[in-house]
């Protein structure tokens, strides 16, 4: 025979999150007001990943636009005791301050394939991403970088990333791409090039000392 219920302390924590985002740039601290002295732990989740251990995280998004962010705080003794979620809208950040932008142009290629060469000019950004639409891309990303495709339309997606802040762009372009000037788009057949052969004589004088064995060729 039970003697009294079995109380437990309020595990409301009525946390409060700070949250800051600058283009793809996303940071949020947790502040908790749990009555317990009990270790808690914190787990971060939203729509790309997951981190725990931390009630602060930081992360840059690959895509601007809508995410739901949620966090939960446990209990090493009670377990679950908050949660919480809200959808933050990552919106482009300031241009002077950080910009994706690329430039495209066509260098050589056959009749199915292409070498492109992309031109980096991005703005307030040290590290970068470039999908080529593809199924391939690369995090090394100088300022000029040429990249084969064959004839298709791709999305080239360039990530541009800075100091707490981030951007990206995306433009679709379509292979064969047209030549610029001054580059020829080169199609399989080679290409050979022969002398143009006159039927007019040629006098070819070669010092004054052998002048007189200059000659009319026939």
């Amino acid at each position: 025979m039970f003697q009294g219920a079995i109380t437990y302390p309020d595990l409301s924590c009525n946390s409060v999150a700070t949250i800051n985002t600058n283009g793809l740039y996303f940071e949020a601290d947790v502040i908790p007001n749990c009555h317990t002295a009990c270790p808690l732990q914190y787990v971060w989740y939203h729509d790309e990943v997951i981190t725990t251990n931390y009630p602060n995280t930081s992360y840059y998004f690959r895509n601007l636009g809508e995410h739901e962010v949620c966090y939960y705080i446990i209990s090493s003794l009670w377990g679950l005791t908050d949660l919480s979620c809200q959808t933050i809208n990552l919106t482009e950040p300031d241009p002077t301050l950080c910009n994706a932008d690329f430039s495209v142009e066509a260098l050589s290629g056959t009749s199915d394939t292409q070498n492109v060469i992309f031109n980096n000019q991005s703005i307030g950004a040290s590290s970068f991403r470039l999908q080529f639409g593809d199924n391939t891309e690369t995090y090394t990303v100088p300022q000029t970088l040429n990249h084969l495709y064959t004839n298709g339309t791709y999305e080239v997606c360039l990530t541009a990333l800075g100091n707490q802040i981030g951007d990206k762009t995306c433009k679709t372009i379509t292979i064969p791409l047209p030549p610029a000037v001054g580059i020829n788009v080169m199609d399989n057949s080679s290409c050979v090039l022969m002398p143009v052969v006159t039927q007019q004589s040629t006098t070819l004088l070669f010092n004054a000392k052998q002048a007189q064995n200059s000659f009319i060729p026939r």
